[in-house]
């Protein structure tokens, strides 16, 4: 019989809810350093130097009053870039048949912020599509 194959995700908390990343998608996770603010119309709040390459730094959350010192350096298409995080909950892998099925969604969009949703311990958490974030 054939194992079926999981994709372990990192989960962490936004705005007190939880999401959750591909860990094939990261770099790294580390402790925030020093960020250079700029004024920008996105979610990009500033830059920081990771390991000699200036990266843009996305917030995604709605609150500000929140502490976010985390971030985690992601590997999109267009190149790093480091999202900031409340909390990491920790990691979880993930079976196909877990995965919601996305052509069985009520409610579907062009462009979505999410790569795919499931199921676990009767939660659902959405998994980011880091290349649909900016």
């Amino acid at each position: 019989m054939l194992e079926e194959k999981a994709k372990l995700i990192l989960k962490f908390l936004l705005d007190g809810e939880e999401l959750g990343l591909n860990v094939s998608d990261i770099k790294e996770v580390n402790q925030l350093p020093q960020i250079r603010p700029i004024k920008d119309t996105s979610k990009i709040i500033g830059l920081i130097n990771l390991h000699g390459e200036t990266t843009p730094v996305l917030d995604l959350a709605k609150s500000e009053t929140i502490t976010k010192d985390i971030f985690v350096a992601l590997k999109t298409k267009q190149g790093l870039l480091c999202l900031l995080v409340e909390k990491l909950v920790g990691f979880e892998n993930v079976y196909e048949n877990e995965i919601d099925d996305p052509e069985k969604r009520v409610f579907k969009c062009k462009e979505s912020l999410f790569q795919f949703t499931y199921i676990k311990s009767g939660s659902v958490v959405p998994v980011l599509d880091i290349n649909n974030l900016i």
